[in-house]
C-alpha cells in the first residue's frame, strides 16, 4: 500500500468534501498547468494572494451582489471583485466604501480590514460588515453579526480567516460629489523634498482629505480624493501644503467628480471631472470586471470558467498585468512616525535602482479618527499614521538583497 504524503491526503480530503460530477476536475494540482492561476481571496490586487503548497477555495464565481429593497444594504458573495460590487451598486446609486483596486475580491479584503480613500472620513471596509455566514471548520453554517455569534463577528473584521466566509452583509451609500487631483514631480532631484512634505503635512488634513504618494526610482506622484469638497477648497488646502511650490510641479485639480469619476482618478485613467454620461465607458473599461481579471501568468494557460463581466452591456474590463516581484509593507505607527533621515535612506536607496527594477512605493495616509460602529478585531484603526508598501521586480538581479537592506533598516525602527 502506498504511503500517503501530506500533499495526497489533502487531496483526498478535498475529493470527498466535494459534490456532484467530475469532483477530480475541479480540483487543481501543482502539475496542472493552471495552478499559478488558481484564485483564492484576492487580497493581492496583483493576485499574488496564495501561499505555495496551501490549500485555495476558489470563491470566485460566488459573487453575487443583491441589493435590499431601501437600497441602504447589499448581501454580496465573497468572490465578487471591487469591480464588480461597483459597477451593480452604480445601478442603484449607491457605491461601498471600499478601495479603488477593481480586481480586489471582497471576501479576502474585508478580512483584512480594507483600506480606502474613503476610510479617514467613513472607517474601514471591516467597519461597513452587518452580517456574515460563515463555514466553520466542522462542516456548519452559522450567521455571525452583533447579536448571533458575536465573537466570530468580531474576529473576522479585519482579524483574518476564521472560517469561509459565504457570503456578507454590507451597508452601502450614496457618496457626495467630490474633487480630485493628481500631481506629478518629475526627475530625481525633488524625490526626497515632496515625499518629506507629504509626510508630514498629510497627517493634519481634515479627515475628508486621502491620498498617497508614490514614489519611483526616478520621480514622486500624489494623487488624491476630497470627499464632498469642492475644487476652491481643495485647492486651498493643497497650497498650504507647500507642495504646489516644488520647481517643476505639474498639478492636476478638478471639482464636481461623481465616485464613479473619483475612483477613475485614485486608478490614474483620468486627470479631470467629466461628464457623468462620458465616465461610463472608461469606468466599464476599467471595473467591469470577470471572475478572472488578470494576465495570464507567462508560460501557462488562465483558468477559465464561465467568466461574465459585471454589466454585460459594456465589453469586459482590460485584464490586469502580473509581474514576479517583492512586495513589503510596514505602518508608520503614530507613536512612532518615520523620520527625516529614514525617509532619506528610502530616496537615496530605490534612487539607485534602474527602470527596469520597477521599484514602486505605494504610501498611503491612514490616520482614521472615525471610530468604528463596533469594536473589530482589525489592530491598526486608531495606530497606522501610513502605509508603506515597497514592491520590486524580482528580475532586477539585486531584488532580494534591496529588500532584504530595506527590511534590516526599517523594522527594527518602524516595525
Amino acid at each position: 500500500m502506498a504511503v500517503q504524503t501530506r500533499a495526497t491526503k489533502l487531496y483526498d480530503c478535498v475529493q470527498k468534501a466535494l459534490i456532484g460530477n467530475n469532483t477530480a476536475g475541479r480540483i487543481v494540482v501543482p502539475s496542472d498547468s493552471t495552478y499559478t492561476n488558481a484564485r483564492a481571496t484576492d487580497i493581492d490586487f496583483e493576485s499574488w494572494s496564495s501561499l505555495n503548497g496551501s490549500l485555495v477555495i476558489d470563491l470566485g464565481h460566488v459573487d453575487s451582489v443583491t441589493v435590499s429593497a431601501d437600497r441602504n444594504s447589499a448581501v454580496v458573495g465573497p468572490g465578487a471583485r471591487l469591480g464588480t460590487l461597483y459597477t451593480k451598486l452604480s445601478k442603484y446609486d449607491r457605491t461601498f466604501i471600499g478601495g479603488i483596486c477593481p480586481t480586489v475580491a471582497i471576501g479576502g479584503y474585508l478580512g483584512v480590514g480594507g483600506y480606502s480613500q474613503q476610510m479617514r472620513a467613513m472607517g474601514m471596509a471591516a467597519d461597513q460588515i452587518l452580517s456574515a455566514q460563515v463555514v466553520l471548520a466542522n462542516g456548519t453554517t452559522v450567521t455571525a453579526n452583533q447579536n448571533i455569534n458575536p465573537d466570530l463577528f468580531f474576529a473576522i473584521r479585519g482579524g483574518g480567516m476564521y472560517g469561509i466566509i459565504v457570503e456578507v452583509t454590507l451597508k452601502v451609500v450614496n457618496l457626495p460629489r467630490s474633487a480630485n487631483f493628481i500631481i506629478d514631480f518629475p526627475g530625481h532631484a525633488t524625490r526626497f523634498q515632496s515625499a518629506k512634505i507629504w509626510m508630514h503635512w498629510a497627517p493634519t488634513t481634515p479627515p475628508v482629505f486621502n491620498g498617497q504618494i508614490n514614489v519611483y526610482n526616478n520621480r514622486t506622484q500624489v494623487t488624491g480624493w476630497c470627499l464632498g469638497c469642492t475644487q476652491d477648497y481643495l485647492q486651498d488646502l493643497l497650497k498650504q501644503s507647500g507642495l504646489l511650490d516644488i520647481p517643476g510641479v505639474q498639478p492636476h485639480v478638478s471639482g464636481n467628480c461623481s465616485t464613479d469619476n473619483s475612483r477613475l482618478w485614485a486608478e490614474g485613467h483620468v486627470t479631470s471631472c467629466l461628464p457623468d454620461d462620458e465616465v461610463g465607458p472608461i469606468f466599464a473599461n476599467a471595473y467591469n470586471v470577470v471572475q478572472d481579471p488578470f494576465t495570464p501568468v507567462p508560460g501557462y494557460p488562465n483558468f477559465q470558467f464561465d467568466e461574465v463581466p459585471a454589466d454585460p452591456n459594456y465589453p469586459p474590463a482590460e485584464l490586469w498585468s502580473r509581474f514576479d516581484m517583492w512586495d513589503k509593507d510596514y505602518f508608520e505607527r503614530q507613536s512612532r512616525p518615520l523620520t527625516d533621515s529614514e525617509l532619506r535612506y528610502i530616496i537615496n536607496k530605490s534612487g539607485k535602482t534602474p527602470d527596469s527594477a520597477n521599484f514602486w512605493l505605494e504610501w498611503t495616509l491612514f490616520d482614521v479618527t472615525v471610530p468604528p460602529p463596533t469594536t473589530s478585531a482589525y489592530a491598526w484603526q486608531s495606530e497606522a499614521r501610513s502605509l508603506l508598501r515597497f514592491e520590486i521586480a524580482k528580475s532586477y538581479p539585486q531584488s532580494e538583497d534591496f529588500i532584504t537592506d530595506l527590511d534590516e533598516f526599517l523594522n527594527p525602527r518602524i516595525g
